[in-house]
């Protein structure tokens, strides 16, 4: 059960209620139609008596949730795709990829501008 509670009474004459939560009566009173209670429940469990006329109803050691509804039914994060060290080894693995992209950059580069050096005319 969760901490906030909700009780409706229906009733179609004079009708007396009480709500009693670990023993103590939080309301009580008498209701013609319909009634609408809220309360707030504290503690990990708890011992709940309604009472309308002649009916009772018990709710004995109720264990009370401290996850809200909405965390606890929310989808599952996602797994995680990699770990710290993995990381951090795909950016070392960059670096070097990107040293071997330059030296070739830079060879291929040199057998270029020698190759056009031989074709330039020298001006004297």
């Amino acid at each position: 059960m969760y901490p906030h509670w909700m009780v409706t009474f229906i009733s179609t004459e004079n009708t007396s209620y009480s709500i009693n939560v670990n023993g103590q009566t939080i309301q009580s009173g008498t209701v013609v139609g319909t009634q609408t209670i809220d309360f707030n429940i504290t503690g990990s469990t708890a011992s709940v008596i309604i009472g309308l006329g002649t009916h009772v109803y018990k709710y004995p050691d109720e264990i009370i949730a401290s996850t809200p509804i909405q965390k606890y039914y929310a989808p599952k994060p996602p797994s995680l795709a990699y770990t710290v060290s993995q990381y951090e080894l795909g950016i070392a693995k960059a670096f070097v990829a990107s040293g071997f992209a330059i030296a070739i950059a830079l060879f291929t580069a040199r057998k270029y501008l020698l190759e056009k050096e031989k074709r330039e005319v020298m001006r004297i």
